[in-house]
């Protein structure tokens, strides 16, 4: 979906499409981390998670060996975050 960048104060501004904000955690009032990843703009919504992906572990980790659980399930912008990482480490060396 295409949305026109506006002039706010000294800063830019874009609008949200509500359906973008209902299907993700933000709402009047939230807070995002902004990023820029590859040349794009990435806003994640900030979430009151308390787990982390180890990244020096993610080419070897076996899940069934751990015995890893399921915990909860993260907003579409959290998991789209760390896709974006691990996409960085375990993407084949271009060189």
């Amino acid at each position: 979906m295409r949305v026109q960048v506006q002039k706010w104060g000294n800063s830019l501004a874009l609008r949200i499409p509500k359906p973008f904000a209902e299907e993700t955690t933000v709402r009047d009032g939230s807070v995002v981390n902004l990023a820029v990843a590859r040349g794009r703009l990435v806003a994640t919504p900030v979430t009151r998670n308390s787990g982390v992906v180890l990244a020096d572990q993610v080419k070897s980790l076996d899940w069934r060996a751990r015995k890893a659980e399921f915990a909860c399930r993260l907003p579409k912008g959290a998991v789209i975050e760390v896709l974006q990482k691990l996409a960085t480490l375990i993407a084949p060396d271009p060189g």
